[in-house]
Protein backbone atom coordinates (compact mmCIF):
# COMPACT_ATOMS: atom_id res chain seq x y z
CA UNK A 1 0.00 0.00 0.00
CA UNK A 2 1.13 3.69 -0.19
CA UNK A 3 2.96 3.49 3.15
CA UNK A 4 4.74 0.26 2.32
CA UNK A 5 2.44 -2.23 4.03
CA UNK A 6 2.13 -5.79 2.77
CA UNK A 7 -0.44 -6.18 0.04
CA UNK A 8 -0.94 -9.43 -1.88
CA UNK A 9 -2.25 -8.90 -5.41
CA UNK A 10 -2.83 -11.01 -8.51
CA UNK A 11 -1.03 -8.46 -10.65
CA UNK A 12 1.09 -5.32 -10.44
CA UNK A 13 1.10 -2.99 -13.42
CA UNK A 14 1.25 0.61 -12.31
CA UNK A 15 2.66 2.20 -15.47
CA UNK A 16 1.23 1.02 -18.84
CA UNK A 17 4.45 2.20 -20.53
CA UNK A 18 6.62 0.05 -18.30
CA UNK A 19 8.35 -2.89 -20.01
CA UNK A 20 7.15 -6.37 -19.17
CA UNK A 21 9.05 -7.85 -16.24
CA UNK A 22 11.00 -10.96 -17.24
CA UNK A 23 11.92 -13.18 -14.33
CA UNK A 24 15.44 -14.57 -14.73
CA UNK A 25 15.55 -18.21 -15.84
CA UNK A 26 17.50 -19.22 -12.77
CA UNK A 27 14.67 -18.25 -10.40
CA UNK A 28 12.77 -21.45 -11.15
CA UNK A 29 15.99 -23.45 -10.77
CA UNK A 30 17.32 -21.97 -7.54
CA UNK A 31 14.22 -21.18 -5.52
CA UNK A 32 12.66 -18.20 -3.79
CA UNK A 33 13.92 -14.63 -4.03
CA UNK A 34 13.43 -12.19 -1.15
CA UNK A 35 14.42 -8.56 -1.71
CA UNK A 36 13.98 -6.02 1.07
CA UNK A 37 15.30 -3.16 -1.09
CA UNK A 38 15.39 -3.64 -4.87
CA UNK A 39 17.65 -0.63 -5.47
CA UNK A 40 20.37 -2.10 -3.24
CA UNK A 41 19.88 -5.73 -4.19
CA UNK A 42 22.58 -7.13 -6.46
CA UNK A 43 20.25 -9.98 -7.44
CA UNK A 44 18.81 -7.67 -10.09
CA UNK A 45 20.72 -6.10 -12.95
CA UNK A 46 20.31 -2.43 -13.90
CA UNK A 47 17.61 -3.15 -16.51
CA UNK A 48 15.54 -5.17 -14.04
CA UNK A 49 15.85 -2.49 -11.35
CA UNK A 50 14.74 0.15 -13.86
CA UNK A 51 11.71 -1.91 -14.90
CA UNK A 52 10.76 -2.50 -11.26
CA UNK A 53 11.18 1.21 -10.50
CA UNK A 54 8.72 2.10 -13.29
CA UNK A 55 6.23 -0.31 -11.72
CA UNK A 56 6.79 1.37 -8.32
CA UNK A 57 8.22 -1.85 -6.88
CA UNK A 58 10.78 -1.17 -4.15
CA UNK A 59 10.70 -4.56 -2.39
CA UNK A 60 9.42 -7.93 -3.50
CA UNK A 61 9.19 -11.63 -2.85
CA UNK A 62 9.13 -14.30 -5.57
CA UNK A 63 8.12 -17.77 -4.42
CA UNK A 64 8.60 -20.67 -6.81
CA UNK A 65 6.15 -23.53 -7.00
CA UNK A 66 7.21 -26.66 -8.85
CA UNK A 67 4.53 -27.95 -11.23
CA UNK A 68 2.90 -31.34 -10.89
CA UNK A 69 3.64 -33.93 -13.57
CA UNK A 70 4.34 -32.07 -16.80
CA UNK A 71 3.26 -28.72 -15.38
CA UNK A 72 6.06 -26.17 -15.50
CA UNK A 73 7.14 -24.23 -12.45
CA UNK A 74 5.13 -21.12 -11.59
CA UNK A 75 6.21 -18.02 -9.70
CA UNK A 76 4.07 -16.03 -7.26
CA UNK A 77 5.14 -12.41 -6.72
CA UNK A 78 4.27 -9.97 -3.93
CA UNK A 79 5.57 -6.40 -3.93
CA UNK A 80 5.72 -3.21 -1.86
CA UNK A 81 6.17 0.38 -3.01
CA UNK A 82 8.77 1.21 -0.37
CA UNK A 83 11.73 -0.82 0.98
CA UNK A 84 10.63 -3.13 3.77
CA UNK A 85 11.83 -6.08 5.82
CA UNK A 86 9.80 -9.18 4.99
CA UNK A 87 9.17 -11.08 8.22
CA UNK A 88 9.21 -14.86 8.53
CA UNK A 89 5.44 -14.86 9.12
CA UNK A 90 4.85 -12.85 5.95
CA UNK A 91 7.10 -15.12 3.88
CA UNK A 92 5.29 -18.20 5.15
CA UNK A 93 1.95 -16.59 4.26
CA UNK A 94 3.12 -15.69 0.75
CA UNK A 95 4.42 -19.20 0.11
CA UNK A 96 1.08 -20.63 1.21
CA UNK A 97 -0.88 -18.25 -1.03
CA UNK A 98 1.38 -19.00 -3.97
CA UNK A 99 1.01 -22.75 -3.43
CA UNK A 100 -2.77 -22.55 -3.31
CA UNK A 101 -3.08 -20.24 -6.33
CA UNK A 102 -0.80 -22.41 -8.44
CA UNK A 103 -2.59 -25.61 -7.43
CA UNK A 104 -6.01 -24.13 -8.24
CA UNK A 105 -4.88 -23.02 -11.70
CA UNK A 106 -3.38 -26.44 -12.47
CA UNK A 107 -6.50 -28.27 -11.30
CA UNK A 108 -8.74 -26.12 -13.50
CA UNK A 109 -6.58 -26.63 -16.59
CA UNK A 110 -6.19 -30.36 -16.00
CA UNK A 111 -9.89 -30.99 -15.38
CA UNK A 112 -10.93 -29.31 -18.61
CA UNK A 113 -8.13 -30.79 -20.71
CA UNK A 114 -8.97 -34.34 -19.60
CA UNK A 115 -12.69 -34.04 -20.28
CA UNK A 116 -13.66 -36.54 -22.97
CA UNK A 117 -17.36 -35.79 -23.12
CA UNK A 118 -18.24 -32.77 -25.26
CA UNK A 119 -21.43 -32.20 -23.29
CA UNK A 120 -19.59 -32.31 -19.96
CA UNK A 121 -16.85 -30.07 -21.33
CA UNK A 122 -19.34 -27.42 -22.39
CA UNK A 123 -21.00 -27.51 -18.98
CA UNK A 124 -17.67 -27.13 -17.18
CA UNK A 125 -16.26 -24.22 -19.17
CA UNK A 126 -19.47 -22.24 -19.58
CA UNK A 127 -20.11 -22.27 -15.85
CA UNK A 128 -16.50 -21.68 -14.86
CA UNK A 129 -15.60 -18.38 -13.22
CA UNK A 130 -12.35 -18.28 -15.18
CA UNK A 131 -11.65 -17.52 -18.81
CA UNK A 132 -11.07 -20.47 -21.15
CA UNK A 133 -9.80 -20.28 -24.73
CA UNK A 134 -8.99 -23.11 -27.15
CA UNK A 135 -6.81 -22.73 -30.25
CA UNK A 136 -5.94 -25.20 -33.00
CA UNK A 137 -2.39 -26.09 -34.03
CA UNK A 138 -2.32 -23.02 -36.29
CA UNK A 139 -2.93 -20.93 -33.12
CA UNK A 140 -6.36 -19.88 -34.38
CA UNK A 141 -9.01 -19.58 -31.68
CA UNK A 142 -11.78 -22.11 -32.14
CA UNK A 143 -13.58 -21.52 -28.84
CA UNK A 144 -13.75 -18.98 -25.98
CA UNK A 145 -16.13 -19.13 -23.05
CA UNK A 146 -18.29 -16.30 -21.77
CA UNK A 147 -15.93 -15.38 -18.93
CA UNK A 148 -13.03 -14.92 -21.36
CA UNK A 149 -15.23 -12.63 -23.49
CA UNK A 150 -16.11 -10.55 -20.43
CA UNK A 151 -12.46 -10.31 -19.40
CA UNK A 152 -11.33 -8.81 -22.73
CA UNK A 153 -14.53 -6.89 -23.40
CA UNK A 154 -15.32 -8.48 -26.76
CA UNK A 155 -18.10 -10.75 -28.06
CA UNK A 156 -17.34 -14.35 -28.97
CA UNK A 157 -17.81 -13.76 -32.69
CA UNK A 158 -15.08 -11.10 -32.63
CA UNK A 159 -12.56 -13.51 -31.10
CA UNK A 160 -13.18 -16.92 -32.65
CA UNK A 161 -11.13 -17.26 -35.83
CA UNK A 162 -8.43 -14.84 -34.66
CA UNK A 163 -4.86 -16.08 -34.36
CA UNK A 164 -3.29 -15.78 -30.92
CA UNK A 165 -0.56 -13.56 -32.37
CA UNK A 166 -3.19 -11.04 -33.53
CA UNK A 167 -4.42 -10.65 -29.94
CA UNK A 168 -1.00 -10.60 -28.25
CA UNK A 169 1.03 -7.44 -27.66
CA UNK A 170 3.98 -7.48 -30.13
CA UNK A 171 6.55 -7.23 -27.32
CA UNK A 172 5.09 -10.30 -25.60
CA UNK A 173 4.62 -12.51 -28.67
CA UNK A 174 8.14 -14.00 -29.04
CA UNK A 175 8.11 -15.48 -25.52
CA UNK A 176 4.46 -16.50 -25.85
CA UNK A 177 5.10 -18.18 -29.21
CA UNK A 178 8.06 -20.17 -27.85
CA UNK A 179 6.06 -21.43 -24.85
CA UNK A 180 3.09 -22.29 -27.05
CA UNK A 181 5.33 -24.27 -29.41
CA UNK A 182 6.54 -26.38 -26.48
CA UNK A 183 2.94 -27.12 -25.56
CA UNK A 184 2.18 -28.26 -29.11
CA UNK A 185 5.42 -30.14 -29.81
CA UNK A 186 6.25 -31.64 -26.44
CA UNK A 187 2.94 -31.64 -24.57
CA UNK A 188 4.56 -29.58 -21.80
CA UNK A 189 2.21 -27.27 -19.90
CA UNK A 190 3.33 -23.69 -19.28
CA UNK A 191 2.27 -20.53 -17.50
CA UNK A 192 2.80 -17.11 -19.02
CA UNK A 193 1.82 -13.51 -18.22
CA UNK A 194 1.21 -11.29 -21.23
CA UNK A 195 -0.81 -8.41 -22.63
CA UNK A 196 -3.87 -9.13 -24.76
CA UNK A 197 -4.88 -6.29 -27.09
CA UNK A 198 -8.50 -6.05 -28.25
CA UNK A 199 -9.76 -2.94 -30.07
CA UNK A 200 -6.79 -0.97 -28.77
CA UNK A 201 -7.43 -1.90 -25.13
CA UNK A 202 -4.71 -3.81 -23.24
CA UNK A 203 -5.40 -6.50 -20.68
CA UNK A 204 -2.77 -8.31 -18.59
CA UNK A 205 -3.62 -12.00 -18.32
CA UNK A 206 -1.94 -14.90 -16.55
CA UNK A 207 -2.46 -17.96 -18.76
CA UNK A 208 -2.02 -21.61 -17.77
CA UNK A 209 -1.66 -23.37 -21.13
CA UNK A 210 -2.01 -27.12 -21.58
CA UNK A 211 -2.17 -29.35 -24.68
CA UNK A 212 -5.62 -29.97 -26.16
CA UNK A 213 -5.98 -33.59 -27.26
CA UNK A 214 -8.45 -35.50 -29.39
CA UNK A 215 -10.08 -38.82 -28.44
CA UNK A 216 -6.94 -40.68 -29.54
CA UNK A 217 -4.69 -38.60 -27.33
CA UNK A 218 -3.11 -36.65 -30.18
CA UNK A 219 -2.31 -32.98 -29.55
CA UNK A 220 -4.61 -30.98 -31.81
CA UNK A 221 -4.19 -27.58 -30.21
CA UNK A 222 -3.87 -25.75 -26.91
CA UNK A 223 -6.21 -24.83 -24.07
CA UNK A 224 -5.59 -21.76 -21.94
CA UNK A 225 -7.13 -21.00 -18.56
CA UNK A 226 -6.81 -17.25 -17.98
CA UNK A 227 -6.82 -14.94 -14.98
CA UNK A 228 -7.10 -11.17 -15.34
CA UNK A 229 -4.16 -9.50 -13.53
CA UNK A 230 -4.61 -6.01 -14.99
CA UNK A 231 -3.52 -3.53 -12.33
Amino acid sequence: DPVGGLRVREGWSRDPRAPALRLPDWVAEHGDVVSHDVERDTTFDAASRSALRMQEVAALVMTVRAGRGQQGASVFVAAARTPRHWTTAELNLLREVGERAGAASERAAAEIALTSSEQRYRAVVEQAGIGVAIADRDTRLVYVNEQYCRTVGAPREALVGKRIEELTHPEDWPESAALLQRVLDEGVANTVEKRIVVDGERYWLRLSVVPWRDADGEIVGSLAVSMDITG
